[in-house]
């Protein structure tokens, strides 16, 4: 059984306990992962169970407590589960990791993603919980943008920690958009390259990756830089002009035929002097000296495999790394609900 949300856990509960129940999700920065902490308080001990699918991995539940805990298979209204089973117990808590994006984010866009998170849900005929907490941890490197949960409950937002509170309900769940804060630099990135043949632009953990085939930008082995080479270069630093950033890095790449000339004895000094021939073109176009970074690579970190033409000419590049500066964060926000300005 695989349900929509993140949490894959159901809480058996007795419904004359009063119980709470809280779910603190940490999303990574590279949102490759997230690690929940789950607890629950109650004012009377029993027997308390979670569950999961038949076939779910232990190994990702990194700790629990109290320590008499075991797990066992169980079957409930006809569904099999594998069940973290807490005997007598009135308060316990677990540490779950989820490593499987899908499971718990969902991309809308290249930069901008939708996080989904359920917090416990009481499982019982008349069973209510007295409260269910919900908070989420975002990277800094990203802005919420909207933000919900059901049933209809209360949130406080400190920075990017934003917590929900409900009362007296069965279960609850959240869900988050955000977006990286650089969203609009790299949309106006991608719409100055997208016509330009066998460019590349990627968000690539928290920078823009943009790379031109070096063909189309600098005839073979002269780092004198085409017409079409000066106007892609000119369009990108545009793009670029007035945006926060932090860094600008500027590598040229070769391909493994070796050049040997009296100008450049390998491709170490063309590419280095490529990277260069770039970076200049961007200081006369307004980028400030002190964010750009020029290196040269020759053929030392290929993205294509082989000596194949296709390959050789995929690896003749220049490549751009953008590293976006991040905002000051905003100061802690009274309880609200709705969407952040």
């Amino acid at each position: 059984m695989r349900r929509p949300w993140n949490a894959l856990i159901v809480a058996a509960c007795t419904p004359a306990a009063a119980m709470t129940f809280e779910t603190v999700s940490f999303v990574a920065d590279d949102l490759s992962s997230t690690t929940v902490y789950f607890s629950s308080r109650s004012d009377g001990a029993g027997d308390q169970g979670f569950l999961f699918p038949p076939d779910y991995d232990r190994n990702l539940v990194l700790y629990a407590r109290p320590e008499n805990y075991r797990w066992q298979q169980t079957t409930i209204r006809g569904d099999e589960y594998r069940q973290l089973f807490f005997p007598n117990s009135s308060s316990y808590a677990f540490l779950q990791r989820f490593s499987e994006r899908e499971a718990f984010l969902e991309s809308r866009g290249p930069t901008s993603y939708t996080l989904k998170v359920s917090g416990n849900e009481c499982f019982g005929d008349g069973c209510l919980l007295d409260e269910n907490i919900i908070s989420v941890v975002i990277p800094k490197r990203f802005k919420v943008t909207q933000y919900g949960g059901s049933p209809r409950g209360n949130w406080k937002i400190v920075d990017n920690t934003f917590t929900y509170y409900a009362r007296n309900v069965k279960g609850a769940r959240v869900e988050i958009d955000f977006e990286e804060r650089y969203a609009t630099t790299f949309d106006n990135v991608n719409a100055s390259m997208e016509k330009l043949k066998g460019v590349e632009v990627r968000n690539i953990e928290g920078t823009i990756r943009i790379i031109m085939p070096m063909d189309n930008v600098f005839a073979s082995g002269s780092v004198v830089m085409s017409p079409q080479g000066t106007s892609w270069v000119k369009s990108l630093a545009a793009a670029l002009k007035g945006a926060a950033l932090r860094e600008i890095r500027i590598e040229g790449h070769a391909d493994n035929a070796p050049i040997q000339s009296t100008v450049f004895p390998s491709n170490w000094e063309l590419s280095s002097a490529r990277a260069a021939q770039v970076t200049r073109v961007f200081l006369a176009e307004g980028l400030p000296a002190q964010k750009l970074m020029a290196a040269g690579f020759a053929d030392s970190r290929p993205i294509a495999e082989g000596s194949t033409p296709e390959a050789r000419a995929r690896n003749r590049r220049i490549e751009f790394t953008v590293v976006p500066a991040l905002p000051c964060q905003r100061r802690p926000a009274p309880f609200t609900t709705g969407r952040c300005r």
